[in-house]
């Protein structure tokens, strides 16, 4: 190492230290700016979890007016539920789309049905290979609307062309869903 290189060397140490402790500050900045934005994040959909779940829960209303002084029974009160399947299960498509578990769980508890749209959320989800999504949606299938329609067929016809093999293994053996020909050599 000559004279000239040292000088180098040691008149630029100070400037990449420098620089080196400016990037290391805009890091932690960033860290702890990420770490709030995720505190509001999460807050933000708790709140809209919280909402939701409002919604779809039994609202009582009294069906007719009754008198000031009398009370209403059982027998005139009705109950009114939000409807998970609105506009043919876009909710429930979206939420499976955007691999939102909890959102999911809660639309199914209320009884969405996976089916609707020819099954476009299950397709999400095989499009995925998101083996564990995929079964917690056909838990809420009932097997006949599977077997007897097109829609079973359909589905394992997409998870074969997408290659997703442990999904159509599923949806034959478990599902009972019989696949066609086609199906078949695309499966080899």
């Amino acid at each position: 190492m000559t004279y000239l290189d040292t000088y180098t060397w040691y008149s630029t140490r100070p400037a990449l230290i420098f620089v080196q402790a400016i990037y290391l500050r805009q890091q932690k900045h960033q860290a702890k700016k990420m770490s709030k934005d995720e505190e509001s994040r999460s807050a933000k959909e708790a709140a809209a979890m919280a909402f939701l779940s409002y919604l779809l829960s039994p609202i009582k209303l009294p069906a007719l007016a009754p008198a000031q002084e009398s009370q209403p029974d059982d027998s005139t009160i009705v109950t009114l539920n939000g409807d998970p399947d609105s506009h043919q299960g876009y909710f429930l498509a979206r939420a499976v789309h955007l691999n939102h578990e909890p959102l999911v769980d809660l639309l199914l508890a209320h009884g969405a049905n996976p089916l609707q749209k020819l099954g476009v959320a299950i397709k999400f989800a095989i499009g995925r290979k998101d083996e564990r999504m995929v079964k917690r949606l056909m838990s809420k299938c009932r097997p006949s609307n599977l077997k007897f329609t097109n829609v079973g067929e359909e589905l394992l016809t997409y998870a074969v062309k997408v290659d997703a093999k442990a999904i159509a293994y599923f949806l034959i053996r478990e599902k009972g869903i019989a696949p066609t020909l086609q199906t078949l050599k695309l499966l080899r």
